[in-house]
């Protein structure tokens, strides 16, 4: 045995542990508990608070209004949102544009009827390790995250909506 062979042991030992850590600092995991939070109304004086929907299977979105997939996505969420009903699924969004006022003035333009909270300091992404946009965590109704999603293609709603029928489904 040689020093080549300790030398290449070694740095596949480092390179793990190097991968290991990386993914312990990767956004929420599913089975994990969702971090609870509060946060301002991007829309009105309230404070919205994920706790607050507890029983209901929330979806929490974090958007920019300079992100192209979270523009689109938004009104597709909605539509989504109001077909099932939001006395039983509900979507959060959370808005991180600095200032909050580029994210009032897209849905000033493009409304939707969900809560929608302004984090423009990046508190809450923070919480939930976001390194990308858009990402977005299901939550059943006991509060732990079910699924997690990077990015949005058009029909990504239709795999989130089989998703929120069965934790429905699983719920009564």
């Amino acid at each position: 045995m040689n020093i080549t062979y300790f030398t290449k042991k070694l740095l596949i030992v480092f390179s793990v542990l190097l991968f290991s850590a990386n993914c312990m600092s990767d956004e929420i995991s599913v089975g994990e508990p969702a971090p609870d939070f509060s946060g301002p109304a991007l829309l009105s004086e309230q404070i919205v608070t994920l706790s607050d929907y507890r029983g209901k299977i929330v979806y929490v979105d974090f958007w920019a209004s300079w992100c192209p997939p979270c523009r689109q996505s938004l009104p597709i969420y909605n539509q989504l949102r109001n077909e099932i009903g939001p006395a039983y699924f509900e979507v959060i969004g959370v808005n991180i544009d600095n200032p909050s006022e580029d994210g009032r003035a897209f849905l000033s333009k493009n409304p939707v009827d969900f809560p929608m909270v302004a984090d423009p300091l990046g508190e809450i992404a923070k919480i939930y390790r976001i390194k990308a946009m858009p990402v977005s965590f299901l939550i059943d109704q006991y509060g732990f995250v079910v699924f997690s999603q990077s990015g949005f293609q058009m029909g990504d709603e239709q795999f989130l909506a089989v998703k929120v029928r069965e934790l429905l489904d699983a719920g009564q």
